[in-house]
C-alpha cells in the first residue's frame, strides 16, 4: 500500500496541487478514500502515457524521485538484510530530488517541507550511510535516462509542475542526500 501510495504523491507532485492537499492528509487512512485515489492517479499516468507513448517528451515526467530511488533500491537490495520496498526508496528519492528542485528549479522552501514533511510521516527513516555515497552516485550515472555522461532528472518548479530532462551535477546530488539525512536525524528504522 506504501509504494503505491509513494507513486500516487509522485502523480500529484508532478501534475495536480490539488490532488497532492488530498494526499497530505493521509488518504489510505480510510478504505473509502482509495477508489478516488486510485483513480486520480490512474488519469494522470493515463494521460501522460497517452500524449508520449514512447518516452520522448512528457512521459519523462513520471521519473520523478526514480534517479535517486532507483539508486537507492539497488543499493538497499545488494546490502540490507530486508531491502527496501521501491515505493520507500521513490519516496526518498522525491525528498532528495525535491531539495535539488529548490537549489536548481526555485520549488519554494514551503514546497519543499510541505513535501518532506509528508513523506516522513508516512514512510520509515532509512540512514544513507554517506560512505556509500559514492556507490549511489555510480548506480546514478547507469541510469537509462541519461544523457552525454550527465545525470538526468525530473525536477519541480512547483507543486504540480515538473520538468524532464534536467541535467544536475554531483556535488547538488549529495546535497539532497545529505537534506535526507538532516531531516530523519537519530530516527533510523533500517
Amino acid at each position: 500500500m506504501l509504494s503505491g501510495y509513494a507513486e500516487a504523491l509522485k502523480h500529484a507532485l508532478i501534475k495536480d496541487v490539488t490532488y497532492w492537499e488530498q494526499l497530505e492528509n493521509g488518504m489510505l487512512s480510510d478504505a473509502k478514500n482509495w477508489i478516488k485515489l486510485i483513480t486520480s492517479s490512474i488519469h494522470i499516468k493515463n494521460d501522460i502515457v497517452l500524449n508520449d507513448p514512447f518516452e520522448k517528451d512528457e512521459r519523462k515526467l513520471l521519473n520523478f524521485g526514480h534517479t535517486i530511488g532507483h539508486a537507492i533500491e539497488s543499493y538497499s537490495l545488494k546490502n540490507d538484510e530486508i531491502p527496501l520496498c521501491h515505493g520507500e526508496a521513490v519516496a526518498i528519492g522525491m525528498i532528495c530530488e525535491s531539495y535539488i528542485s529548490t537549489k536548481q528549479q526555485g520549488l519554494s522552501e514551503v514546497d519543499l517541507e510541505s513535501i518532506a514533511s509528508t513523506i516522513t510521516s508516512f514512510y520509515n527513516s532509512y540512514r544513507l550511510k554517506e560512505v556509500d555515497f559514492h556507490q549511489l552516485i555510480e548506480l546514478m550515472k547507469n541510469d537509462k535516462k541519461n544523457e552525454n555522461n550527465g545525470i538526468i532528472f525530473t525536477l519541480l518548479s512547483k507543486i504540480g509542475t515538473a520538468h524532464f530532462n534536467q541535467e544536475v551535477e554531483v556535488e547538488l546530488i549529495l546535497d539532497g542526500l545529505n537534506y535526507y539525512n538532516s531531516l530523519i536525524g537519530d530516527k533510523v528504522v533500517n
